[in-house]
């Protein structure tokens, strides 16, 4: 398993719980800090004390990526989808579902 260079501070938004669970898991064993929640009304919320390097979206949240994107402004944003988004969707990169690790853990460390 690659484990990642540089520890970076995550939010991860998602409404399914089994996904959000998953995905906390592997990615605080690879060291990140991951703070997980089920809507962006309550990641705005967090956001300033948090303050995430990256966000990782449903990309279902593709309709609030702008609030997104004025709340985080330096953050990467990553779509993770079970449907492939063109051009990423406005997203910085895409993950499909179900997520390949190994290749979230390459878009993280670029």
């Amino acid at each position: 398993m690659t484990r990642v260079v540089r520890v970076k501070r995550i939010t991860l938004i998602h409404a399914e719980d089994i996904v959000r669970d998953a995905l906390t898991r592997a990615l605080t064993r690879d060291g990140h800090q991951v703070e997980a929640i089920g809507a962006i009304p309550t990641a705005e919320d967090r956001w300033s004390s948090f303050d995430p390097e990256v966000v990782l979206a449903d990309a279902d949240a593709g309709t609030e990526l702008r609030r997104i994107r004025e709340a985080v402004a330096d953050a990467r944003i990553i779509a993770l989808s079970a449907n492939e988004v063109g051009d990423a969707g406005g997203f910085d990169a895409h993950v499909p579902r179900p997520v390949d690790m190994e290749q979230l853990r390459r878009i993280l460390r670029d």
